[in-house]
């Protein structure tokens, strides 16, 4: 017998809400990070903030100049406007996160370079609830913005998901006062980012552009990874962008924190989420009819989730 197979946890594999089958421990500690980030003070749960009877008249939906956006606010001490930064919890299907490389003269690039994260729920009822949160959100913002677009949801073998992203680079026509950000060296390895807010009079990485990277454990190499199949909580911003009767919503990448990798540090764990992507790998290929998918891991950015919150700088907005 296979010295790695586990009898114990291959009897715990069941067939989800979709018809897949699946790791029931990963549902289950799926479930449990949920219920620790809805019992934390210190974040804004989506699900628990919706909750609270009269959430609508907390905060406030109002316009930005620099960068162009709406956004939903509430009052912070001393009457400051602080955008609502929300927190929902999944597994991690699809990333593209720094470090990135690039030519500092690709203006094509700078425009559309975006760090994203898409999470899913395994079929859960309670991430479908966070889902139907996100498009609560959305409600506020439709009866508060005229000319706004139906949100697109992406979804994933039938199953809805949340895609996050935010840009790299903000034009620096949108953000004329916006300073440029210090540029962690982590996720910048060859000093591209450093280079357009140093020498290009056109982008600026700043403030609207930084998400915060932090996790709540390493692995036992000591190094900060994470992969399709972890178990992540993401905070958010909606902001609502675009011109005239165009405008459309966006979920704002804020700050991602690896909460469990249990799923993909086990030789069962690698094992299994290798035959979890060959599977997806397949349906991809059979719907779109390419026949090879390359998949590449990332180094996550080395920051703790305590610092990356100690980081998180309060944005203040001012009523245009």
């Amino acid at each position: 017998m296979d010295k790695d197979y586990d009898s114990k946890e291959a009897g715990r594999t069941i067939v989800n809400a979709r018809g897949d089958k699946t790791d029931l421990y990963t549902e289950e500690a799926l479930e449990k990070c949920r219920q620790d980030r809805l019992n934390h003070e210190g974040y804004i749960h989506i699900s628990k903030f919706l909750q609270k009877v009269g959430w609508q008249e907390t905060v406030e939906i109002i316009r930005t100049q620099e960068p162009p956006a709406w956004r939903m606010v509430h009052k912070g001490e001393g009457e400051e406007l602080i955008e609502v930064i929300l927190h929902v919890q999944g597994v991690v299907e699809e990333t593209r996160l720094p470090p990135f490389k690039g030519n500092s003269e690709d203006i094509k690039k700078k425009q559309h370079m975006k760090q994203s994260i898409v999470i899913g729920g395994l079929g859960t009822d309670n991430f479908a609830k966070d889902m139907d949160g996100i498009l609560d959100v959305y409600a506020l913002f439709a009866r508060n913005v005229k000319g706004l677009r139906i949100l697109e949801m992406r979804s994933s073998e039938g199953q809805a998901v949340i895609e996050a992203s935010n840009r790299i680079f903000t034009p620096r026509a949108e953000a004329l006062s916006m300073q440029p950000a210090e540029v962690p060296p982590e996720i910048d390895h060859n000093n591209y980012i450093a280079n357009v807010n140093a020498f290009d009079p056109k982008f600026v990485y700043g403030e609207e552009n930084e998400v915060m990277y932090g996790e709540e454990r390493i692995n036992d190499e000591g190094k900060k990874r994470f992969h399709v199949r972890d178990i992540v909580d993401i905070g958010f911003c909606m902001i609502i962008v675009g011109k005239a009767e165009n405008l459309k919503a966006t979920v704002l990448l804020r700050t991602i924190t690896l909460l469990d990798a249990m799923h993909t540090q086990k030789v069962t764990g690698r094992l299994n989420t290798q035959k979890w992507l060959k599977t997806k790998a397949i349906r991809h290929n059979q719907s779109s009819g390419k026949g090879q998918v390359s998949l590449k891991k990332r180094e996550r950015f080395e920051e703790d989730e305590e610092d990356a919150r100690k980081k998180m700088k309060k944005l203040a907005i001012s009523n245009a």
